[in-house]
């Protein structure tokens, strides 16, 4: 286990080495820095810190005064930096530590420049300088304390994930063997979860390090202290938390089943006595499940669960349009740039498959060996540098973090990465979005977690069974004896699984050969050519980079910036989950159908309640009972004169239903779609054969709806021209019957009795 935990674990730990006054100086200098620099000044200074506490050392701006104690000091802590058992980081990470230092001192002007330019180390390999100052640190006899704070306070939980505590308030408080027993507590909560925190935790050590300076670890013996400390602590935690602006709901939830639990299980009689009552429990405020609501940027309560942000009070009309076009609009765009991204890296990755035979091999050689051999190959002035680039990366495969990478390909690494098709943390969002889209049974943890191999090397994740293939994971919150899903793929689905294992395979042969057990997943990505391949984290490619996702949007959709960053904000791949669930829905208007989309092993009577608010959902069921009613009025009144007067047709659909059972059986193509003619003479017999039902009622209804698309003020929608289409061929050809006066006389009544005025605004809807 390395000394040094990694920093952002470590927020807590107090600067005691490095004097005040030299970190004033330090801040003072920060803004004059480049951006880069500026982000890598704290973490590295928190380094210096842990080094010198180690090493049993200060550092003040009098000793940085003398050259001699200011070059042992770098070359010290760049020893240490490289060192495996400092922090175990890579080469490039130490290298950027140890220039950071360098750029601070030398900036600080506390002594000699041209006396502290050491820069005999590198990114790429351990030099003779950096090997013999990494010896020096690594005989030093270390501080057993500070080894012991600064290694922090981190473990592994049950899926092999290294969580953190910052438990440093605590011990700072109550010291070191009550922080021990407290982190013992944890690591055991932890390793029985695949949880990475326990909520409630980071609170609970913050009220700690609070306390006033006469409570000792001792009191938490006594039962009445206990139980006072947690009254306290209770209403610390929830003004807390909801100081921050979070759902009273969720945080009522996460005391019961979070704190609640690793308190009653773990933390007492290991850390602290039971209290003399028993923690209470908070509270349900609601049953089943609710929507994520959320307020927009003019304080309107909106739901958050759909691509579609709905809003909780909202008209008839709104609700129309949001729930029959934005909805599926939504989903479509986001479709859309899937298929797009996903056609532009698989054409990346066979350009580079394409070019690497005509490329020239760019050799990887030593520090300093045979430079000029190597120069030009792969230089943008090149005109066959990504040939070249594409020959080096087949034959030596993906270089990962301590290559020479850097030095082989030109910059920027994230360009050249897409230009040779390697995929680059984001660019298999859009396979998982297709996957999601088409079978919303998948979820994101599924895609997340998918193991394609097993710990034996077979491969279980992608199989093929009696012509079927299926992705076999896990969908834990199904519990143990449900949590293995099979996933039935069609031939879409299954050409993006195929992608994502050829784009992957690269990646996944580097971590092989690492001996990282993430070469078993399906989905793996890496920040370049130069950099470490690890598991996906789909949530966060599409909550911490929107800016680039909106840029990608614009790219693929044509979209303003406006809209872009708009649905860059609303999408990620639960959201689209939920969409897709919806329009099965709004398609099906069936909960069960809806909940069999989505995978569900049981149809919950309030799932649409996590999906839809409320007054979304009684405007739908009103219109379906409208629509009822509709066809109760319709099939008593169709044979009469008086059909349109009496039907309550309030919206398209409802008339299309009617047209549908009422007027024709089977439509023939040239009608369906006007704008695609057909040669009806050379069709099949049978597809021109039209069965209609003609009665006064639904001449007029078809007269009157064929009026009002000809005197439409703007766009009608595809069902209301179809009608209009079929009402336009059918009145030409009732008109030749001279044999059947009976329809000639309906087809005069329906056209005395029609009005454009009937379907005015129905046609575009």
């Amino acid at each position: 286990m390395p000394l040094v935990a990694n920093s952002r674990w470590l927020g807590e730990h107090p600067h005691v080495a490095i004097s005040a006054d030299l970190l004033d100086q330090v801040s003072a200098l920060i803004p004059s820095l480049s951006p880069d620099m500026q982000c890598r000044v704290f973490p590295t200074l928190k380094n210096v810190e842990a080094y010198l506490q180690l090493t049993r050392q200060t550092l003040t701006a009098e000793l940085l005064r003398n050259k001699e104690q200011t070059r042992s000091l770098c070359e010290g802590f760049i020893g240490a930096a490289y060192s495996p058992i400092f922090q175990g980081q890579s080469l490039a990470a130490a290298c950027r530590q140890g220039k950071t230092l360098l750029t601070l001192v030398n900036r600080l002007g506390l002594s000699d420049p041209e006396a502290l330019r050491v820069k005999r180390f590198s990114a790429y390999v351990l030099t003779p300088d950096v090997t013999e100052w990494m010896s020096r640190f690594e005989i030093v006899e270390l501080d057993e304390d500070a080894k012991w704070l600064w290694r922090g306070w981190t473990t592994p939980n049950k899926a092999g994930r290294v969580c953190g505590f910052d438990l440093y308030g605590v011990f700072a408080r109550l010291g070191r063997e009550f922080t021990q027993r407290l982190f013992e507590a944890l690591r055991k909560a932890l390793l029985g979860s695949r949880s990475a925190s326990i909520h409630g935790v980071a609170e609970f050590c913050q009220f700690i390090a609070s306390l006033p300076p006469e409570i000792q670890a001792s009191h938490f013996d006594d039962p009445y202290f206990v139980d006072d400390f947690f009254v306290q602590f209770i209403r610390y935690f929830f003004s807390t938390v909801l100081g921050r602006g979070l759902k009273i709901e969720s945080q009522l939830s996460h005391w019961n089943y979070g704190f609640l639990h690793f308190a009653n299980k773990y933390l007492f009689d290991q850390v602290m006595t039971h209290p003399a009552r028993p923690l209470p429990h908070a509270p349900r405020m609601y049953r089943g499940c609710m929507p994520r609501i959320s307020t927009d940027d003019h304080g309107t309560s909106i739901s958050t669960t759909l691509l579609t942000h709905i809003p909780l009070e909202i008209s008839d009309s709104s609700a129309r349009e949001m729930l029959f076009n934005q909805i599926q609009t939504d989903f479509d765009r986001i479709v859309a740039w899937a298929r797009v991204e996903t056609e532009h890296l698989w054409a990346a990755h066979q350009r580079r498959l394409e070019l690497a035979p005509r490329g020239t091999i760019r050799h990887v050689y030593t520090l300093g060996g045979e430079r000029k051999r190597r120069l030009g190959l792969t230089c943008p002035t090149n005109p066959d540098w990504l040939a070249n680039a594409a020959a080096t990366y087949e034959a030596n495969g993906h270089f990962g973090a301590r290559a020479h990478a850097e030095k082989i390909f030109p910059a920027p690494m994230i360009d050249t990465s897409r230009k040779l098709g390697v995929p680059v943390d984001g660019a298999l969002l859009p396979h998982a979005a297709l996957l999601v889209a088409m079978d919303p049974k998948i979820t994101c943890a599924f895609l997340e977690e998918l193991e394609l191999y097993d710990r034996h090397g077979k491969q279980t994740g992608f199989v093929e069974l009696d012509g079927v293939c299926y992705l076999v994971g896990r969908k834990r919150r199904r519990g143990p004896r449900l949590a293995q899903q099979e996933i039935a793929l069609n031939d879409s689905t299954k050409e993006i699984v195929e992608q994502v294992i050829q784009l992957t395979s690269p990646l996944r042969n580097y971590l092989r050969k690492c001996k990282s057990s993430h070469w078993r997943k399906l989905f793996l990505t890496v920040s370049s050519v130069a950099g470490m391949p690890h598991m996906q984290n789909f949530s966060a490619q599409t909550s911490t980079k929107l800016d680039d996702l909106a840029s990608r949007f614009i790219t693929a959709l044509g979209l303003n910036e406006h809209d872009a960053l708009d649905i860059a904000k609303r999408f990620s791949l639960r959201a689209l989950r939920a969409s897709a669930g919806v329009i099965v829905y709004l398609r099906t208007k069936s909960v069960t159908d809806m909940a069999r989309a989505l995978g569900h092993n049981v149809c919950s009577p309030n799932l649409l309640d996590h999906y839809l608010p409320r007054p979304i959902q009684v405007f739908f069921q009103d219109r379906w009972i409208r629509i009822f009613q509709s066809a109760l009025i319709c099939e008593a009144m169709k044979d009469s004169d008086y059909l349109l007067e009496s039907s309550p047709f309030q919206t398209m659909d409802e008339l299309d239903t009617f047209l549908g059972k009422h007027a024709l059986k089977q439509i023939p193509k040239h009608i369906i779609d006007p704008e695609d003619p057909v040669d009806i003479e050379g069709s099949a017999p049978e597809s021109t054969k039209v069965v209609f039902g003609i009665s006064n009622g639904v001449m007029t209804a078809l007269l009157s709806l064929e009026l009002a698309v000809r005197a439409a003020i703007r766009r009608p929608s595809g069902r209301a021209v179809y009608w209009s289409g079929v009402a336009h061929r059918l009145c030409e050809y009732l008109a030749t019957l001279d044999d059947r006066p009976d329809l000639t006389k309906c087809l005069k009544w329906a056209r005395e009795h029609a009005s454009a005025n009937a379907f005015g605004e129905l046609i575009y809807g």
